[in-house]
């Protein structure tokens, strides 16, 4: 997510605290419905008091909340750049002349086979490989309020609003085939030493389906961009208000009058989307999606990208603590700084990173390591540059999409998988509460698609043929037993684990390649000419290769009848 975004979204979290303040009416009715509603529903009660402090750790906030936009940004006495306003296209005098150009642009649906940067086509396959294709109902809202025209020819999109499809006999808990579909590119454009503006990041994009049924109150209205004064910073820059009288947050999407109210995914149906894009994709993705089949393909135009897969429960961790009784240290570790957070507010994380799960780990202590509701989602997004930082060269490097990473895990590592060269592996760390609400042990799913040129590249290896073994070790380094499975195809590598156990694993890949038949030389001929085989030819050794382990040290043994040393087992 490139940087400005973020910071906006931040803003947009510390507004969502301020909201639970608000709102207590709102609140204290959520609580009441709470036992009839879907875990989708969920949103934290309000507590008051000058010692309590909360957490609702929610991986919808960058999907659901954000309308499209373009605006404008100047340099003026130094950073940060300070926001002009908002315009309708890169001509618009307010971005011609400013320095920066930051978007977020919401695609439609495509309405020609020629056009790009918009879906074209949401389905479903059902448990008998039945696939179903969606109708587009319409365009929620019905008009976009800052609408702004894109250019293809440098990967900016032109901005639009989510639509809501109709998958005829694909009924959600809310007794419907209503889904929302919102799928956004975002990024910024910069001007080069020609003047002119060219994106500065992989070409980010994010893809949300949602189960919804419409609800009409005229107490909803939809969200709304704004450019505001910063005390702060003494500057100018983008703020998104919410001016809806009811709680907007369970609603996929807010309109004036409506919202559309998420309901529960249907069980054993796997749902897909296919999106053009005027920019190949690159970087990596993340996903909420379960054994995804992902086909990715670069177009005369931009490319491609197909994601199917099964919906997702996520655990949701929401909950206060009194932090009278909390030292200094114990209230930093729940994300409050050092010198607390004691009014009564409400922190909304993000969940990558390795912040993110030190916060998951210190509230599960506090909440009982348990999971409040779980969720389904349907999510897959790019990773913007700050969570690239540390990526391997060869991912960074790589000219297409290099792979993408599904969990169920509240949290999770930013970026992909790192590279740990002692013990050669690709290693994945994730963070989520031990129990789900109903007190069974939470399941683990991790599913890593990685393009097998990059994972060639990333261990230096030939052409020859890949094996790949996957482990998931505890936080105490002991190893799980967990289901695991490797399966290639289209020059992908799709390796999975399944069934782990939380708080805190981390997930190991490790891709291993047989070294090479070695075959021993023909011995020379015999200079004694009385011996009557002087000149014949012996026959080959061939020699073979064992892999030997102790512990989590490997070795390769090649002979004619290779054999492991002393405290080695053969693999």
């Amino acid at each position: 997510m490139p940087e400005w975004l973020q910071e906006e979204v931040e803003t947009l979290k510390k507004y969502l605290v301020l909201i639970l303040v608000v709102l207590t009416s709102v609140f204290v009715i959520s609580s009441t419905r709470a036992a009839g509603v879907p875990d989708e529903q969920f949103t934290p009660t309000n507590q008051t008091g000058a010692n309590l402090g909360g957490v609702w750790f929610d991986d919808n906030i960058d999907t659901t909340r954000m309308p499209s936009l373009m605006y404008g940004s100047k340099y003026e006495n130094g950073i940060p750049p300070k926001a002009i306003d908002f315009c309708d296209s890169l001509q618009d005098i307010k971005c011609s002349t400013a320095d920066i150009v930051n978007y977020f642009a919401i695609l439609p649906k495509c309405a020609t086979n020629t056009d790009i940067d918009c879906i074209n086509s949401f389905y479903a396959v059902t448990s008998d490989r039945k696939r179903v294709d969606a109708n587009f109902v319409r365009m929620m809202p019905g008009t976009v309020a800052k609408q702004f025209s894109g250019n293809p020819t440098i990967g900016l999109a032109s901005g639009s609003n989510a639509g809501i499809w109709s998958l005829s006999g694909i009924n959600h808990s809310g007794g419907n085939d209503t889904y929302a579909v919102i799928v956004t590119r975002y990024g910024t454009f910069q001007k080069n030493s020609s003047q002119r503006f060219q994106s500065t990041g992989f070409g980010d994009f994010r893809a949300g389906i949602y189960p919804v049924n419409i609800e009409s109150d005229p107490a909803y209205a939809e969200n709304q961009a704004v450019i505001n004064y910063q005390a702060s910073s003494n500057t100018t820059g983008l703020g998104i208000s919410h001016p809806s009288r009811l709680d907007f947050r369970p609603c996929a999407i807010v309109a004036n009058g409506e919202c559309a109210l998420r309901e529960s995914f249907p069980p054993n149906i796997r749902f897909g989307i296919s999106i053009r894009l005027s920019t190949a994709l690159r970087g990596w993705m993340h996903g909420r999606v379960e054994n995804p089949d992902i086909t990715y393909t670069k177009t005369s135009t931009g490319s491609q990208v197909d994601v199917v897969g099964l919906p997702v429960a996520v655990p949701t961790v929401a909950g206060w603590t009194d932090m009278s009784s909390l030292t200094a240290s114990q209230t930093s570790e729940l994300g409050f700084g050092s010198s607390g957070g004691r009014s009564g507010s409400q922190l909304n994380p993000t969940l990558s990173g390795e912040q993110a799960m030190k916060m998951m780990t210190a509230w599960n202590r506090i909440l009982g390591d348990k999971a409040v509701v779980e969720p389904t989602q349907w999510i897959v997004h790019s990773l913007g540059e700050n969570e690239m930082f540390s990526a391997n060269s060869c991912i960074t490097n790589s000219k297409s999409l290099a792979g993408i990473v599904s969990t169920n895990s509240t949290t999770y590592s930013a970026g992909p998988p790192t590279y740990n060269s002692v013990d050669q592996t690709l290693d994945y760390k994730v963070a989520s509460p031990h129990l789900i609400k109903s007190g069974e042990i939470f399941q683990g799913s991790y599913d890593l698609y990685i393009d097998e040129s990059v994972a060639r590249c990333i261990y230096g290896f030939s052409s020859a043929p890949i094996a790949a073994t996957v482990s998931v070790l505890n936080s105490s380094g002991s190893a799980q037993l967990v289901t695991t499975s490797l399966t290639k195809n289209a020059g992908w590598l799709h390796l999975s684990a399944k069934g782990f156990t939380f708080s805190n694993p981390t997930i190991k890949v490790k891709l291993t390649q047989d070294a090479p038949v070695v075959v021993a030389p023909a011995p020379a001929p015999s200079v004694n000419p009385s011996t009557p085989t002087a000149n014949a030819a012996k026959p080959t050794v061939k020699q073979s290769t064992v892999t030997c382990v102790k512990g989590k040290t490997t070795k390769k043994v090649t002979a004619t009848k290779p054999a492991c040393p002393s405290g080695f087992k053969k693999k």
